[in-house]
Protein backbone atom coordinates (compact mmCIF):
# COMPACT_ATOMS: atom_id res chain seq x y z
CA UNK A 1 0.00 0.00 0.00
CA UNK A 2 3.10 2.50 0.45
CA UNK A 3 3.01 5.56 2.30
CA UNK A 4 -0.48 4.63 3.66
CA UNK A 5 -2.95 7.14 5.49
CA UNK A 6 -4.65 4.50 7.15
CA UNK A 7 -8.28 5.39 8.99
CA UNK A 8 -7.88 2.67 10.94
CA UNK A 9 -4.90 4.19 13.05
CA UNK A 10 -5.69 6.68 15.69
CA UNK A 11 -2.23 8.28 14.76
CA UNK A 12 -4.21 9.39 11.42
CA UNK A 13 -7.39 9.52 12.19
CA UNK A 14 -6.22 12.39 15.37
CA UNK A 15 -4.77 14.26 12.80
CA UNK A 16 -8.28 15.25 11.05
CA UNK A 17 -9.29 16.62 13.97
CA UNK A 18 -7.18 20.12 13.06
CA UNK A 19 -7.79 19.67 9.48
CA UNK A 20 -11.67 19.32 10.36
CA UNK A 21 -10.66 22.82 12.75
CA UNK A 22 -8.67 24.48 9.77
CA UNK A 23 -11.27 23.92 7.09
CA UNK A 24 -14.57 24.79 9.59
CA UNK A 25 -12.74 28.35 10.02
CA UNK A 26 -12.04 29.07 6.20
CA UNK A 27 -15.63 28.17 5.81
CA UNK A 28 -16.64 30.28 8.56
CA UNK A 29 -14.50 33.33 7.25
CA UNK A 30 -16.08 32.84 3.87
CA UNK A 31 -19.41 32.79 5.13
CA UNK A 32 -20.02 29.25 3.85
CA UNK A 33 -21.62 26.31 4.82
CA UNK A 34 -19.46 23.16 5.31
CA UNK A 35 -21.03 20.21 3.52
CA UNK A 36 -22.97 17.47 5.62
CA UNK A 37 -22.80 13.94 5.69
CA UNK A 38 -26.13 12.55 5.08
CA UNK A 39 -28.26 9.70 3.48
CA UNK A 40 -31.59 8.01 4.07
CA UNK A 41 -30.41 6.40 7.69
CA UNK A 42 -28.19 6.31 10.55
CA UNK A 43 -25.00 5.25 8.62
CA UNK A 44 -24.62 8.33 6.61
CA UNK A 45 -22.98 6.78 3.50
CA UNK A 46 -23.32 10.47 1.24
CA UNK A 47 -20.29 11.20 3.04
CA UNK A 48 -19.71 15.07 1.63
CA UNK A 49 -18.06 16.35 4.85
CA UNK A 50 -15.71 13.18 5.75
CA UNK A 51 -14.91 13.42 1.96
CA UNK A 52 -13.78 17.47 2.23
CA UNK A 53 -11.48 16.98 5.45
CA UNK A 54 -9.68 13.92 3.94
CA UNK A 55 -9.01 15.25 0.57
CA UNK A 56 -8.27 18.71 2.41
CA UNK A 57 -6.01 16.92 4.62
CA UNK A 58 -4.20 15.22 1.33
CA UNK A 59 -3.72 18.65 -0.49
CA UNK A 60 -2.05 20.64 2.38
CA UNK A 61 -0.46 17.39 3.01
CA UNK A 62 1.06 17.15 -0.52
CA UNK A 63 2.01 20.73 -0.43
CA UNK A 64 4.56 20.05 2.23
CA UNK A 65 6.45 17.55 -0.02
CA UNK A 66 5.01 14.55 2.20
CA UNK A 67 3.19 11.93 -0.47
CA UNK A 68 0.53 9.56 0.46
CA UNK A 69 0.17 6.48 -2.06
CA UNK A 70 -3.10 5.07 -0.53
CA UNK A 71 -5.79 5.35 2.06
CA UNK A 72 -7.65 3.05 3.79
CA UNK A 73 -10.80 2.99 6.03
CA UNK A 74 -12.78 0.57 7.47
CA UNK A 75 -16.98 1.34 7.51
CA UNK A 76 -19.16 -0.17 10.19
CA UNK A 77 -22.89 -0.12 8.50
CA UNK A 78 -25.79 -1.91 8.42
CA UNK A 79 -28.42 -3.33 11.61
CA UNK A 80 -26.39 -5.74 13.78
CA UNK A 81 -25.36 -9.07 11.98
CA UNK A 82 -27.34 -10.83 14.52
CA UNK A 83 -29.36 -9.95 17.65
CA UNK A 84 -26.98 -8.73 20.74
CA UNK A 85 -24.00 -8.71 18.24
CA UNK A 86 -21.21 -5.54 17.41
CA UNK A 87 -20.98 -7.01 14.45
CA UNK A 88 -23.07 -4.76 11.55
CA UNK A 89 -24.18 -6.53 8.36
CA UNK A 90 -22.93 -3.85 5.84
CA UNK A 91 -19.26 -3.42 7.45
CA UNK A 92 -16.52 -3.07 4.68
CA UNK A 93 -12.47 -1.65 4.18
CA UNK A 94 -12.55 0.59 1.75
CA UNK A 95 -8.78 1.48 -0.27
CA UNK A 96 -8.45 4.26 -2.38
CA UNK A 97 -5.35 4.12 -4.99
CA UNK A 98 -3.59 7.67 -5.38
CA UNK A 99 -0.46 6.31 -6.83
CA UNK A 100 -1.09 4.11 -9.63
CA UNK A 101 2.26 2.46 -9.50
CA UNK A 102 1.04 0.80 -6.25
CA UNK A 103 -1.46 -0.99 -8.38
CA UNK A 104 0.64 -4.24 -8.79
CA UNK A 105 -2.17 -6.51 -10.36
CA UNK A 106 -5.76 -6.94 -10.69
CA UNK A 107 -7.83 -9.84 -9.64
CA UNK A 108 -11.26 -11.34 -9.26
CA UNK A 109 -11.98 -12.60 -5.90
CA UNK A 110 -14.48 -16.19 -5.83
CA UNK A 111 -16.97 -15.57 -4.06
CA UNK A 112 -18.06 -18.46 -1.37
Amino acid sequence: MGACFDLTDVNFTGMLVEAHREIAEEYGTSGRKLPENRGGDEDLRMRELDCLVINSFLLKSAGRGVSLDTVRGAFEEGPAAFPGGKIRAASHLQIAVRNPANILGVFRPQIL
